[in-house]
């Protein structure tokens, strides 16, 4: 498969939980009817994602119907209050849309409109008197424009983020501002094994300058960005404006934001560096 970001397709392995469980080292979540997946990284622009990935279709069912079963609970609603807080105190006022709203607790803060996949959870949204349309941003028709869209833990499921990016892009008014917050690849606070980290569920893991490569690309251009540690490891909140002249930017502009992030990670040395914050979380 090609990479998101850049479109290349080479990659070396950095995380195979396949060969782990055949060794007897596996520390993770068996999510069902789903082989467990190899997490590569994209030799030409730093992007960490998972070959093979779910199918659309097979993400869809997953998200509607498994994924609240497996990973929620009460410590799974403890962390949304925390993350809504959070970006409540960084996202400014305006019309807001949350993707990926859960039973939106962030909704409750800020009176806006929700997008949610699963049922269950989409259910005791409207029950509670919030706006929610269950569905996938992917799937979503309305035509309302925003001016303020949140995207919680949610960038790193997506099958494709790009056509996540892009239509945010489409639905965000001129001068628009989208906050996204996603789990730090690079964290050197992970506090749980590695294996549930890089959660089959995440089909891409990113760093500061993946996510603001991959958002500058959609024509969201960063202006600001926070590392904060939470229970499990560090994360990227990211605000990011509606950029309108981002149909004029160069492929050669492009290019250089992915060489910078080449940079960042270096060559044979980045891959050790990050092996060894990942060997941290090993028991």
């Amino acid at each position: 498969m090609t990479c998101d970001l850049c479109g290349a397709i080479a990659y070396e392995v950095i995380w195979d939980k396949a060969e782990r469980e055949k060794q007897g080292k596996l520390q993770s979540v068996i999510i069902p009817g789903h082989i467990h997946s190899r997490n590569v990284m994209c030799k030409s622009c730093g992007l960490v994602y998972v070959d093979p990935k779910m199918s659309r279709e097979e993400l869809a069912k997953f998200y509607a119907e498994d994924y609240r079963k497996i990973y929620g609970g009460q410590h799974s609603l403890d962390a949304e209050k925390r993350h809504a807080r959070t970006a409540y105190q960084l996202m400014p006022k305006g019309k807001h849309l949350d993707i990926g709203c859960s039973t939106g607790e962030l909704l409750k803060l800020t009176g806006g409109q929700g997008i949610e996949p699963n049922r269950e959870h989409c259910k005791i949204a409207n029950s509670n008197g919030l706006s929610v349309f269950n569905s996938t941003l992917e799937e979503y028709q309305g035509e309302s424009k925003f001016d303020v869209i949140t995207m919680l833990n949610a960038l790193e499921h997506v099958y494709s983020p790009t056509e996540v990016l892009r239509k945010i892009y489409n639905l965000l008014n001129d001068k628009g501002i989208v906050l996204i917050s996603v789990p730090n690849i690079l964290s050197t606070t992970i506090n749980i094994p590695v294996d549930a980290f890089l959660s089959n569920a995440h089909l891409y893991n990113f760093t500061i300058l993946t996510l603001g490569t991959i958002m500058q690309k959609c024509g969201l251009k960063p202006i600001d960005a926070y590392l904060i540690s939470e229970e499990m490891g560090e994360k990227i909140y990211m605000i990011a404006e509606k950029n309108i002249e981002f149909e004029r930017i160069l492929d050669e502009d492009i290019r250089k934001r992915i060489e910078l992030t080449k940079a960042f990670l270096g060559h044979v040395d980045s891959l050790f560096n990050l092996k060894y914050v990942l060997s941290k979380g090993i028991k």
